[in-house]
């Protein structure tokens, strides 16, 4: 098995470790820094604030308004709650697939949501739980 090695020994040959110790035991000379001489600046008088008027900018156009004509009762009531069911899976895929063919043909209720819930607002009005 080889002598193991710090990794300072790894990394430095013998020729820059001498090169290294060489020069901490030498003072070193300060540099002496170059001076750049740069013409002086100018300054100018500063204008307090708002001293010019702001841009004139022409105001925003009236938005249009459309008038909003009412869309027919939809079977989904305004405030939506959160219901879970677990389904056959013959069901659930049927429904999947009645949701696609009616995506794809452009015909409303199209959404899983909107095909269960007209279904069962169907259901509660023939057993006469809703009116």
């Amino acid at each position: 098995m080889a002598k193991r090695r710090s990794l300072n020994d790894a990394i430095l040959t013998r020729q820059q470790k001498s090169f290294l110790n060489e020069g901490e035991s030498q003072p070193s000379k300060p540099r002496k820094r170059k001076t750049v001489k740069t013409a002086p600046v100018q300054q100018q008088k500063e204008e307090p604030p708002m001293a010019t008027p702001a841009l004139k900018e022409n105001p925003p156009p009236a938005p249009i308004v459309l008038p909003i004509t009412p869309v027919a009762a939809s079977v989904t009531a305004p405030e939506e709650t959160a219901l879970h069911v677990r389904l056959d899976s013959g069901v659930g895929s049927t429904l999947l697939r009645a949701s696609l063919e009616r995506r794809l043909q452009g015909v409303v209720p199209h959404t899983q949501r909107d095909i269960v819930t007209e279904a069962l607002v169907f259901w509660l009005r023939t057993h006469g739980y809703l009116k």
